[in-house]
């Protein structure tokens, strides 16, 4: 398959999933076994659009585990493929250095070319042998600490108060209804980071309006799309649902299907963007207490 083939198919996916109002991103992480993607062997998180493409296939056939390989790999570990499954198409990119003759002065000089190719690969729920056992254990959850330790160590401007949940970019600060008027502590820890991941792309951060620019007048929508991903990473990463997401409105969803329908390249952006922010967020916590959370390893 082409590149630009890929773009147009997974754009496709991601795009039906939304229309469904089922956006990859909205699926519960805190599960049994749940978590990000991660390759079972390696047990390296998948990065980008990896992520929304197996956590798709995750909701729509109910796995409860996050760990994924290749039918030789599940062989590797002493399991074995079910027979009749299906396996889900994931993409591998890589920068290919290449010796190129300059046809006018006969010069040689290194290119670097840059290709993707689909790989396959199957969810442990769709496994089986005795060596795997050690794989379906529960997952143990954490508490909020880290949650709150995140929010302090970035050292932003928290302001609690009022009915209202958001981040003002001129005066550089989030604002927050007060903890008891929350559901529970998820709905708040994940409300907060939503708006952490706004303020992480400030100019004096991240700047990453300036990367969304080329949207024009969809640009706030795809602001919008990559802190609700980046929210949903760092829930993740730190062991809780994403509650947040359950509450992003049809205006929003529309939003985003226009610019993911006149860019087929838009949820590669915002897949790539969230995945710096959320690296970004979650140094502050290595820093401050690096051997109980760990960055995603993209």
């Amino acid at each position: 398959m082409r590149q630009h083939e890929i773009y147009e198919a997974v754009s496709r996916n991601i795009i039906e999933q939304i229309e469904a109002g089922t956006p990859p991103w909205r699926q519960p992480w805190a599960n049994v076994g749940g978590g990000i993607p991660c390759n079972a062997i390696s047990q390296r998180a998948y990065r980008g659009i990896n992520v929304w493409l197996l956590m798709a296939t995750a909701q729509r056939k109910g796995y409860d585990s996050p760990r994924w390989a290749t039918f030789r790999q599940w062989k590797q570990l002493g399991g074995h493929v079910n027979r009749g499954e299906k396996a889900t198409k994931i993409i591998y990119w890589n920068i290919v250095t290449e010796t190129a003759t300059d046809p006018r002065t006969g010069e040689q000089e290194e290119q670097q070319r840059v290709f993707c190719r689909q790989y396959s690969v199957f969810n442990l729920c769709q496994c089986d042998g005795t060596a795997l056992e050690r794989f379906r254990d529960p997952r143990s959850f954490t508490d909020y600490e880290p949650a709150e330790r995140l929010l302090t160590a970035t050292g932003a401007n928290i302001r609690h108060g009022g009915n209202q949940a958001f981040y003002r970019h001129v005066a550089d600060f989030i604002q927050l209804p007060e903890k008891h008027r929350f559901e529970g502590e998820a709905h708040y820890y994940s409300a907060a980071l939503h708006e952490l991941a706004h303020w992480s792309g400030h100019e004096g951060r991240l700047n990453r309006l300036s990367s969304l620019s080329r949207f024009g007048d969809e640009s706030y929508a795809m602001e919008e799309l990559v802190a609700e991903m980046a929210s949903s990473f760092l829930c993740a990463a730190l062991g809780f649902e994403n509650k947040a997401a359950e509450q992003q409105s049809a205006a929003y969803m529309a939003g985003w299907l226009r610019a993911l329908q006149s860019d087929r390249t838009a949820i590669f952006t915002a897949s790539r963007l969230a995945a710096t922010a959320s690296d970004y967020l979650l140094a502050f916590n290595e820093a401050t207490q690096p051997e109980e959370v760990d960055p995603i390893p993209f």
